[in-house]
């Protein structure tokens, strides 16, 4: 019967060691044909090219949005409003603090990026007394 196999016997080429800490055996090993050397093929693509990126000139987009939540059953309270006119941009926003006050603040910011704040408080902060622990029982 014929060999349905039509390549040639290629090179091979193996190393092995052994160490053997409960008896100190150590030995090495080489044997085998030198294995040739690893085909590199061209790369099929083109290199990229050192031009610089592309330029866009970012659009004005002028926006406006408004939200707010108020649910007494949570106690959750708070609003955003924001607007621009793609150059400077001005909102306000609310939210209820833990200690019971709500805080408004107004801002604007510019196309420079500088940024005003007007931070207001609405309320007075009532902080709960804790009682004091009277004794501890160990676990």
């Amino acid at each position: 019967m014929e060999s349905q196999y039509k390549e040639e016997a290629k090179p091979f080429a193996y190393d092995y060691a052994v160490h053997d800490h409960f008896t100190s055996t150590n030995f090495a090993k080489k044997e085998g044909r030198p294995a040739p050397s690893p085909y590199h093929p061209a790369p099929s693509y083109k290199p990229v090219s050192s031009h610089p990126e592309p330029q866009y000139k970012e659009e004005i987009k002028p926006f406006a949005y408004e939200y707010a939540v108020n649910d007494d059953y949570t106690g959750t309270n708070f609003a955003k409003r924001e607007e621009s006119d793609g150059h400077n941009t001005q909102g306000y926003y609310s939210v209820a603090l833990p200690d019971g006050r709500i805080q408004h603040v107004n801002y604007v910011v510019d196309n420079y990026g500088d940024y005003s704040a007007e931070v207001t408080y609405e309320g007075e902060a009532h902080y709960p007394r804790i009682p004091p622990c009277v004794g501890t029982h160990p676990i």
